[in-house]
């Protein structure tokens, strides 16, 4: 039986912990301890640590000097002794066993990730984790499908949700601290997985039940929130578009899409696209490394994640 490391991400998060650890604690495989659980917490101030502490002995706890945002997930990836790794949201919780569905894909040598079935616990409905990939007027877009019974393809593995190969995840280079401190680094690191040749799947009987937006909502204003998501969706073309027609249209419609918002006085999406120009010499390190990698070439991708059914 292939054996799993839950990552649990934290930040601040001691009014949410609670319902996250006590449904996953309960698992048998974690009761007898075939799966492990790290819980990262991000420099918090509350009693998350000592409540983890003093509840679960047996979840080790990895303390981060400073928020790494998502991207103490890294460090989490290094210490984890079992071949899969399982990223988590700390404001997440489970009702039945959501691990064993995921971790029979990884008997496919090809597979990289695999993303769980979301519930959005506000609207108690799909979240859309079942994806697939569209490049339009330039940008890279995912588009939610509906749920079904059966495994399929997806188009990208969510960050806070989802299973991957840890051999693999380290191969290509974990996630980007690019896209630092959130949002777009798990398209990134899904589109990086499909161009080396590797699939993501969508397993339906994995399910997870999400709050949403509980951390980001304590550490960013709207405006940052919103900045940083326009930033990160320019970031994540202009590193991961080889194809020489598809990344010059890019290119080509990025001082249009400025202009439109002046026009618009879309203030979030200029301060993003300025937040992502001082980013060029990083984004040129990290274009260099993901073309060295790539076995595909960003047609071939898209013709497999653009006909996902």
């Amino acid at each position: 039986m292939k054996k799993a490391s839950l990552l649990i991400l934290n930040y601040n998060g001691i009014d949410i912990i609670k319902k996250c650890l006590s449904t996953i604690m309960q698992l048998p495989d974690i009761q007898n301890e075939t799966h492990e659980v790290i819980f990262i917490d991000n420099a918090s101030d509350d009693d998350s640590v000592q409540y983890v502490e003093d509840n679960y002995p047996s979840v080790k706890i990895l303390n981060m000097p400073e928020n790494k945002f998502i991207f103490a997930l890294n460090d989490g990836i290094l210490v984890a002794k079992n071949d899969i790794v399982v990223f988590l949201n700390n404001d997440i919780y489970v009702k039945n066993d959501f691990i064993t569905p995921l971790l029979k894909h990884f008997d496919d040598s090809s597979v990289f990730a695999v993303s769980s079935r979301v519930i959005n616990v506000s609207r108690m409905a799909d979240q859309g984790t079942r994806t697939r990939g569209v490049f339009s007027n330039g940008l890279i877009y995912y588009e939610p499908l509906a749920h079904v019974d059966k495994a399929t393809n997806c188009f990208f593995a969510v960050g806070g949700q989802a299973a991957f190969s840890k051999s693999k995840l380290i191969e290509i280079g974990m996630l980007d601290k690019l896209f630092y401190p959130m949002y777009h680094e798990d398209i990134d690191l899904s589109y990086r997985a499909w161009k080396r040749g590797w699939t993501i799947k969508y397993e339906p009987n994995s399910v997870v039940y999400h709050l949403g937006g509980v951390t980001s909502k304590k550490v960013f204003t709207k405006f940052q929130y919103e900045s940083m998501v326009e930033k990160n969706k320019f970031l994540l073309v202009l590193k991961n578009i080889t194809d020489r027609d598809m990344y010059m249209k890019t290119v080509f419609l990025l001082p249009f899409r400025l202009i439109q918002a002046l026009l618009k006085g879309n203030f979030a999406q200029i301060a993003g696209f300025f937040k992502m120009i001082l980013q060029i010499p990083e984004l040129v390190r990290s274009r260099k490394n993901a073309k060295v990698l790539a076995k595909l070439t960003d047609k071939q991708v898209f013709e497999i994640v653009g006909n996902i059914k």
